[in-house]
């Protein structure tokens, strides 16, 4: 009987995540055109779109987590206008360091502007399978 109760607990627990995690991320995305697929990878042309952004010293966890509190407090109302901004997806972050994995990028030749961004299109409670993550470069050219 108690086995039974902790999964239906469990089940409310993770019903309630998917609601949340559906429900208050905006999914508004820049639009964008595939130019290339192969296989998981897409070639995108992005139109342009209006981003806010900010610069954190520290190792990736930390500079993470405080720039997205600094992000999320403009969107928020701290501003200039101290007006609220919609939310919008992907969040993205990027290394101002050399990444070493772009073997795709290698292999075709492919050449780019800047290092990797990284682009988090779900709310942080959401769990780990239902995730859409993504790596982006900008190419030359």
């Amino acid at each position: 009987m108690t086995l039974n109760y902790f999964f239906k607990w469990i089940g409310r627990i993770f019903f309630s995540l998917l609601i949340l995690t559906t429900t208050l991320m905006a999914n508004e995305e820049p639009d964008y055109i595939v130019l290339k697929k192969e296989s998981e990878i897409e070639i995108r042309q992005y139109k342009n779109f209006l981003t806010a952004s900010i610069e954190m010293e520290g190792d990736r966890k930390e500079a993470i987590g405080k720039g997205f509190r600094s992000l999320f407090k403009y969107i928020s109302g701290e501003n200039k206008n101290k007006e609220n901004i919609s939310m919008t997806i992907p969040v993205m972050q990027k290394s101002s360091g050399n990444n070493k994995w772009k073997n795709y990028i290698k292999e075709k030749g492919i050449k780019i502007e800047e290092p990797a961004i990284y682009a988090g299109y779900n709310a942080p409670w959401t769990p780990w399978f239902l995730k859409r993550n993504e790596v982006m470069f900008k190419l030359a050219g």
